[in-house]
């Protein structure tokens, strides 16, 4: 039961369909209960991978052992009955599958936000919500009659019961009669038609360290870069093929396309010295040939390149193979850049992106002789055109991310399907439905190295930013847990798990104020990304009201009145003066991009990583503007400046420390990584000690085919 099974019909009577959760009281007596008998009813809830069957914020905990009965159709009325009352649900979606999959015990529920209703109702809805079944209500007549009561006490007024039908407390008391009086169902089977979790799950690699998955056009292969090169992995089963690449591949920038007829890939990357390749590469033989590619996304068509230009220009380039440029094509359209280009059906589809993360698909012919919109701007976060021309995408929703398909006129066509926990990357969607999706799954480690020794301090299963403040004795976090608004916090150094009060909800980034008294952050809400301060002692807010914010979310506190940000085009940055409200550039943009920021605690330098023509890399930049070049960045994306004025950076698994004085850079530290981890944050308290945060990620490959239904009922 949810809120996609209740139908109004236009004399106002409430119909519950599809609703093949529940077995009528009577057959309840007749026949055993699912967790009694047999696989068949558990496997419509869970399947043998633990993939659970159902839209997780509907389902009742016990739905985990296979049962399946009034007292769990209760629970689901009751969510739908806070959702009609409170315009929310009463529980984290992200908790009701960690409680399903037994990686809890609690279900926290969200405290009610409206106290113009009454007592006894929401007292009513909380019990329909007991975790234990027997503390609910003893049937959904009782719980109907509560709600009438509720509704129609003496002691209010015809205004209250106006409201109350405002709130939606009638609404919801309609639906209930409607589903204590619905007609039997046929018993529960494998695929329950009520579901919007229908899939059954089949890994396809184990090996975590594979990116930029692509499915070839006849959906029997996917690949993907791993450590070494380029995986094929076949979708039906069967070992998968490495094609090495020399140099191998980094931790940049790496894509992958298939040519038109399935027989080529184009690879193109970043090798860990930060020198780009792009190769055409046979898949039945394995041949390479260097491709020149002179842009940012490409395709291989027949014995042609497609190529998208790099921004500002917004334009494809068609070349030889040979990489000289025939003809050219205009893409027009206020958008940011060309983010991807697919080919299907004798069409190029050309996925654009805004500075605010949302995108759109337009669509040529070969010729380009005309570009048309396939899908309009909306917060997709990823598109995949099939062979057969069909556009599907995965898009963010409360409760996780769905896949959706669309028409012929950009519109999405049929329900969206619910993806499991764990989703980053659509790979593909095969003929016969199945998607191949990457999971990726990330936890993050602090250590304390010392001269003598390396512990670890604090660990989690989530992405979290990490701030250190001033007096190295607080951290700032910022968690980024799956299906959960980010979090601000402040914990303690000696005690980083014990998490403090939470100050802030929907922060992205944060930065500590000089003195660590306050706090600039970078928040994303419904209103926009926004520029703020936060008081840390009295936890009081201050806008900014500053505009253009990348919503990827970097900010860093320069000095008592200015604050730096990174721009909403994710490629430079400008400061905010608090006193008189205006912005300038930190640095001049003419000169490249600038994609991080780090202030000396001496003299107020900045070590920027910065894109620059005359030389890419880390270069540190004084108050008077004065610029010079430390090192090419070989992966030195991390780097903090330490109070004796040294700037420590990240080089692979390698910490090295920077003297400006001397000029000179001497190895600290050599740390032992897994292969599927990197250093994200680097914390330099003295000498020979620092605070390192690592983040491992592993990325594999699974196919998640729908389950067909067998509910055959009307």
């Amino acid at each position: 039961f949810k809120p996609d099974n209740v139908l109004l019909r236009e004399d106002g009577a409430v119909r519950v369909s599809d609703f093949g959760l529940a077995r009528e009281a009577a057959d309840r007596t007749d026949r055993p209960r699912a967790a009694d008998s047999g696989d068949a009813a558990l496997d419509a809830l869970v399947t043998a991978t633990g993939a659970i069957v159902g839209t997780p914020a509907y389902l009742a905990p016990e739905s985990a052992r296979g049962i399946a009965d009034a007292a769990t159709d209760q629970f689901a009325f009751a969510v739908t009955a806070f959702e009609l009352l409170e315009g929310r649900r009463p529980f984290e979606s992200a908790h009701i599958v960690e409680l399903l999959r037994g990686e809890r015990t609690d279900l926290p529920m969200r405290p009610w936000r409206r106290r113009d209703l009454p007592a006894p109702l929401r007292a009513t809805t909380e019990r329909a919500l007991a975790m234990a079944p027997a503390a609910r209500w003893p049937s959904m007549d009782d719980l109907v009659g509560r709600l009438e009561r509720a509704a129609e006490r003496p002691t209010r007024t015809r205004v209250l019961l106006a409201a109350l039908a405002a709130a939606g407390v009638m609404g919801a008391i309609a639906i209930a009669r409607a589903l204590t009086h619905e007609a039997p169902r046929p018993p529960v089977t494998a695929g329950l038609a009520a579901a919007s979790l229908r899939w059954s799950e089949t890994p396809l690699t184990f090996q975590g360290d594979l990116a930029a998955p692509v499915l070839s056009p006849d959906g029997e292969l996917v690949a993907a870069f791993d450590t070494s090169g380029v995986v094929l992995v076949p979708t039906g089963g069967g070992e998968p093929r490495g094609i090495d690449l020399e140099p191998p591949p980094g931790a940049g920038y790496r894509r992958l396309t298939w040519s038109a007829d399935g027989k080529r890939l184009l690879a193109m990357y970043m090798s860990s010295a930060q020198t780009f390749h792009s190769l055409s590469i046979d898949v039945s033989t394995h041949a390479m040939a260097p491709t020149p590619i002179g842009g940012g996304h490409a395709l291989l068509i027949d014995e042609q390149l497609v190529v998208a230009a790099f921004p500002p220009d917004k334009a494809l380039g068609f070349k030889s193979s040979a990489g000289t440029e025939r003809s050219r094509c205009a893409i027009p359209g206020d958008y940011e850049w060309i983010d991807g280009l697919q080919a299907a059906q004798n069409a190029i589809y050309v996925e654009i992106t805004w500075s605010d993360s949302t995108r759109a698909l337009v669509v040529t012919d070969r010729a380009c002789s005309s570009v048309r919109t396939a899908v309009p701007r909306s917060t997709v976060v990823d598109f995949v055109v099939g062979a057969d021309g069909v556009i599907r995408a995965i898009r963010r929703e409360e409760d996780g991310e769905v896949l959706v398909e669309y028409d012929s006129t950009g519109e999405p066509s049929g329900a969206p399907r619910h993806l499991p926990l764990g989703t980053s990357l659509l790979a593909g969607v095969r003929r016969d439905g199945g998607a191949v999706i990457m999971r990726r799954s990330t936890t993050w480690r602090l250590v304390d190295s010392g001269a003598s020794a390396t512990r670890e301090l604090a660990r989690a299963t989530s992405r979290a930013s990490l701030r250190l403040s001033p007096d190295q004795r607080r951290f700032a976090v910022v968690e980024f847990r799956p299906r959960k608004i980010p979090t601000l916090y402040i914990a303690d150094r000696s005690n980083l798990n014990a998490r403090g009060t939470a100050l802030a909800e929907g922060v992205i980034a944060a930065d500590w104020s000089l003195d660590g008294n306050s706090l600039a952050v970078i928040t994303r809400s419904a209103a926009g990304i926004d520029l703020e301060t936060i008081d840390v002692a009295s936890g009081e807010r201050r806008s900014s009201g500053s505009s253009d914010i990348s919503p990827q979310g970097d900010v860093l506190w320069l000095d008592d009145r200015r604050i730096a940000y990174l721009r909403a085009d994710h490629r430079t940055y400008q400061s905010f003066d608090r006193v008189t409200g205006t912005t300038q550039p930190i640095v001049d943009p003419s000169h490249g991009w600038t994609l991080g920021l780090a202030r000396s605690p001496l003299d107020g330098s900045l070590a920027i990583l910065w894109n620059r023509p005359d030389g890419p890399g880390v270069w540190l930049v004084s108050e008077d503007g004065a610029s010079r070049w430390i090192r090419n960045t070989q992966g030195a994306w991390t780097f903090a400046w330490a109070h004796d004025g040294s700037l420590w950076m990240v080089e692979g698994a390698r910490i090295d420390r920077y003297d400006p004085r001397t000029e000179r850079v001497e190895p600290i530290r050599d740390l032992a990584l897994e292969p599927t981890a990197q250093i994200t944050a680097i914390f330099p308290l003295t000498d020979d000690h620092v605070l390192v945060q690592i983040e491992n990620t592993t990325s594999d490959l699974v196919l998640f085919a729908p389950i067909a239904s067998s509910n055959t009922g009307p």
